[in-house]
């Protein structure tokens, strides 16, 4: 999967956006929008069908189903207890480790990492997509990714120009006036 990521200041922008972007033969399922909350998604719902998510309450979900995951459990909720099976801390000798592969998902070090970033990460973004995408929704901006099946050979054109679908989102992007673009893996 390849993505091109665009950030927009207005949710008319984005409407428009994803109007232009379903008459070019994107799918729904193509157009991922990310929005601060739910107040800023349901217009963008409304009006395009498309789903928003509302960063705060996800981030605010993610935290509560991590939360209620570990709760009860030595592994998750006593960090280097002696009681727990693996020994102390961070290194471990015993059969499971103390820390490494004991969280439902994300990475092994969740104390490590921005709460907000992590939900981004969920959504399927790598770390600088998550932090683009972050930084621009915190400031009241929108995100919109638009992510495909072709193959980046397809859009590694060295000789005419690129016809790919990533392509024509650009153009859509820089059309409808995005603050940034940019590629994602």
């Amino acid at each position: 999967m390849t993505k091109k990521i665009g950030l927009f200041d207005s949710e008319q922008q984005v409407i428009d956006v994803i109007n232009q972007l379903e008459q070019e033969g994107f799918a729904p399922g193509e157009i991922k929008v990310l929005t601060k909350d739910l107040e800023h998604a349901r217009r963008i719902k409304v009006e395009t069908d498309i789903h928003a998510d509302g960063m705060h309450e996800l981030t605010e979900t993610n935290e509560r189903s991590s939360e209620s995951s570990t709760s009860g459990n030595p592994m998750t909720s006593s960090f280097g207890d002696s009681n727990a099976p693996g020994g102390y801390g961070i290194a471990s000798y015993g059969s499971y480790p103390a820390v490494g592969g004991i969280y439902s998902f994300g990475s092994p070090f969740p104390f490590l990492e921005s709460k907000q970033l992590s939900s981004y990460r969920a959504l399927g973004l790598d770390d600088n997509e998550a932090e683009l995408c972050f930084n621009g929704v915190e400031s009241g901006g929108f995100a919109i990714v638009v992510e495909t099946d072709e193959s980046k050979s397809l859009m590694d054109k060295d000789d005419g120009a690129d016809l790919s679908k990533l392509s024509v989102a650009e153009g859509i992007f820089r059309q409808r006036g995005a603050t940034r673009i940019t590629n994602g893996k």
